[in-house]
């Protein structure tokens, strides 16, 4: 995940040489929200996890206690200084819980929850 990160900057110079041309313009918008998808697939996949192995023990979370959970329990690498509780698109993670089970998702590139693009991850209990 670090090494996509790192991409990132080389990629956006790359387009900003680019951005002359729509098409190349596109394309590069393209692999950016790729990068950022699986990047915040990632990050919803270690806290579906996290959320799961606490509910093994009896310790199912509640949807108000998310963003507080998220901050005690994500660990910044040395060096990313960004909010671990908003996605890559700037999105703010979201969180449901029924008896069943629970989902936590981002609303993806086009920014809007509830859309064919949200990416999520949940388990059953």
């Amino acid at each position: 995940m670090l090494a996509l990160l790192k991409m990132i900057p080389i990629i956006a110079f790359a387009g900003n040489v680019a951005s002359k041309n729509d098409n190349v313009k596109s394309k590069y918008n393209h692999y950016i929200n790729l990068a950022k998808a699986v990047v915040t697939q990632t990050e919803i996949n270690s806290l579906a996890k996290m959320i799961y192995v606490d509910s093994l023990s009896d310790e199912y979370l509640e949807e108000k206690d998310f963003s507080s959970f998220i901050k005690k329990n994500m660990q910044v690498q040395k060096g990313i200084t960004r909010d671990l509780s908003v996605d890559m698109f700037g999105m703010t993670y979201k969180y449901t819980k029924d008896e069943g089970g629970f989902t936590v998702y981002s609303a993806g590139p086009d920014l809007k929850y509830d859309t064919d693009d949200d990416i999520y991850s949940g388990y059953e209990f």
